[in-house]
């Protein structure tokens, strides 16, 4: 069950147990000895003292494990391999105190262990990796939370807005100008399991963020407006050798719906969206060749619900009937109606080519560009009249 970010702000009593034990050190009274090899065969004995038939010897092992620090990690990552069901736990149990205390944007040596034990095929390892994280994700998730929104970032169930294609019964990650933290936040969102849509925009629309965005373990939508994305972000929503891309967290399969606009979209990047097995749903906005890249979409992607547009924004809504176009509602400051149509308007033709129903005219409209100025002709009331509209953008 996904919990709600304010409950995800209490911190597990079994690892608040953990730390009072004393297992924990801070970074800072970690060993400073220059001599990692002697360490690492330290690392071994204590290791091997993990199967001691003495609680006692096996608490005193585990705790000066976790003084030693990463360079204890390859010993104990060894042991969670070895097949002895006691050692292995044991193993991963000091792995996780490791983890535990560490930066939680750093992928540091022994979560980086923990996720490939997690994914191995040692059967008590595994299981043991896989609830060590989840314990992991309580913690870290308390705190990105917090650093997130101190950063600026929005989490919220957002509204209808005309335009912002938000599905507004999501969890949503806003990150936005308002975002002050740049590159420092990037790591935080890996952790933000309750989210389930990401907004981008801006200076956080770009590679960097969709590559850990497509760590996060229960996002299916994400909504990319401006920046600079390209083929180098999209390609971590893409499975992986038949698999999908490994995440922290494990979660649904896979992204299910990707909007992207005014972003410079190129052929290339359009490849690395059709490789995105798990979409039911693209929506490409502001893209320089329209036509060309939806009839590339829909010939990689059939299943695939794909509307691409150039950008033009004009601000209609009308009847789904195949023999006319009827306006039923005009949104405000648009294009639409600063030309002055109103609803009950009949839309005749666009740019001379005649319009027989919505969905031509929102082909016709697609291939144009914010900017653009476009002739309509409609009839009211029985008389037929011409405006020129401008062309927004989305919003």
């Amino acid at each position: 069950m996904v919990m709600s970010w304010k409950q995800s702000l209490q911190i597990p009593l079994t690892v608040w147990l953990l730390i009072s034990t004393g297992w924990f050190v801070v970074a800072s009274e970690l060993p400073q000895d220059a001599d990692r090899a002697g360490q690492a065969a330290r690392a071994q004995r204590l290791v091997a003292q993990l199967e001691s038939s003495s609680f006692a010897a096996r608490e005193r092992a585990v705790g000066q494990l976790a003084q030693l620090g990463d360079v204890a990690v390859p010993a104990l990552a060894a042991a969670a391999r070895s097949g002895r069901h006691e050692l292995a736990a044991r193993s991963v149990h000091a792995l996780t105190q490791l983890a535990v205390v560490a930066d939680p944007c750093e992928d540091g040596p022994a979560l980086t262990e923990l996720m490939r034990l997690a994914r191995s095929d040692a059967p008590t390892a595994a299981a043991s990796a896989a609830d060590a994280i989840r314990e992991l994700a309580a913690v870290h998730r308390g705190i990105a939370i917090k650093k997130l929104l101190a950063l600026g970032a929005t989490l919220e169930r957002p509204d209808y807005e005309l335009g912002q294609q938000l599905l507004p019964s999501m969890m949503t990650l806003r990150l936005d100008e308002e975002y002050r933290g740049g590159a420092e936040g990037l790591k935080y969102v890996r952790w933000l399991e309750e989210v389930e849509q990401v907004a981008l925009s801006g200076r956080c629309a770009d590679d960097a963020w969709l590559k850990e965005v497509a760590q996060m373990p229960n996002v299916v939508s994400v909504v990319v407006r401006g920046g600079a994305v390209s083929a180098q972000g999209l390609k971590h929503f893409a499975p992986r050798d038949g698999r999908p891309a490994p995440r922290i967290i494990d979660g649904p399969p896979g992204l299910r719906r990707l909007v992207i606009f005014y972003s410079q979209l190129t052929e290339a990047d359009v490849d690395a969206i059709a490789k995105i097995e798990t979409l039911s749903e693209v929506r490409l906005y502001g893209v320089p060749t329209p036509l060309k890249m939806a009839a590339k979409l829909k010939q990689a992607m059939p299943a695939v619900q794909i509307d691409i547009r150039g950008g033009g924004f004009l601000g209609v809504q009308c009847t789904s009937s195949a023999e006319q176009c009827v306006v039923q509602s005009v949104h405000p400051d648009t294009a639409a109606s600063r030309a002055g149509l109103h609803p009950g308007d009949v839309i005749r033709a666009y740019e001379g080519a005649p319009v027989e129903g919505f969905e031509t005219l929102v082909k016709l409209i697609s291939q144009n560009q914010a900017g653009d100025a476009v002739k309509i002709r409609f009839s009211r009331g029985g008389k037929e009249q011409t405006v020129t509209a401008t062309l927004g953008a989305w919003r």
